[in-house]
């Protein structure tokens, strides 16, 4: 009776390879970072910092009415720095840390913000955001300063009337386009009856931005 042998396979076929390389490839791609969430991060952090230096010029205005900050955006350069009125090309120095109130953007080796490039800043027809002695800004119009990344366009917006800050962050192009409307002081109106009648002379702006408010603090 012949006795049947056993062969031994050795390596493997080519639809396991195949099967391999696939899983390689999903594992490899799982571990890639997301480019959108990635910008949107980087934008974020910037916006926040934006928002933190006008807290600041803010308050140094309030505190120096003699002598305001200013905020100078350079838009060639990706960069911005915070300044008295009296010296706006001399930028602060934090006294806790040392380290001047500039901020760098940009692809420069400097660049806090590598990816993100400063591509707006509006105030009064100037880049210089100016506070007054009440901390709003010296100006007719809200203001604002534009960034873009690889994927994503944002804006941030500055009440000229109190120098609050609307972070648009996860606007949409349509919705920034809305966005940019007068602030204006007529003389004596309150923030509210300012409000009131920006929305009747806008047509509804201020629903528009309310709703955006709203969606956001949604997300």
């Amino acid at each position: 009776m012949a006795t049947a042998r056993k062969h031994r396979r050795n390596g493997f076929t080519l639809f396991e390879l195949m099967v391999v390389a696939v899983v390689a490839a999903i594992l490899v791609i799982a571990a890639l970072p997301d480019a959108k969430s990635s910008d949107r991060r980087v934008a974020a952090e910037f916006l926040a910092k934006f928002e933190a230096d006008v807290a600041y010029a803010k308050s140094l205005s309030i505190a120096r009415p003699d002598d305001p900050a200013i905020i100078h955006v350079d838009i060639a350069a990706d960069c911005y720095w915070v300044a008295l009125s009296s010296a706006p090309n001399v930028p602060l120095t934090d006294a806790r840390t040392g380290d001047a109130h500039l901020v760098r953007a940009g692809k420069s080796d400097a660049s806090t913000y590598p990816g993100l490039d400063i591509v707006q800043a509006e105030c009064n027809g100037s880049s210089t955001f100016k506070f007054n002695s009440t901390g709003g800004l010296d100006s007719d119009t809200a203001a604002y300063i534009g960034v873009r990344t690889e994927t994503e366009r944002h804006r941030l917006v500055v009440s000229n009337l109190t120098g609050a800050t609307r972070n648009t962050l996860n606007a949409t192009a349509e919705e920034l386009g809305n966005l940019l409307p007068d602030e204006r002081d007529d003389g004596g109106d309150t923030d509210a009856e300012s409000g009131a009648s920006e929305e009747e002379a806008d047509g509804g702006l201020g629903e528009t931005v309310d709703g955006l408010i709203k969606g956001l603090r949604g997300l």
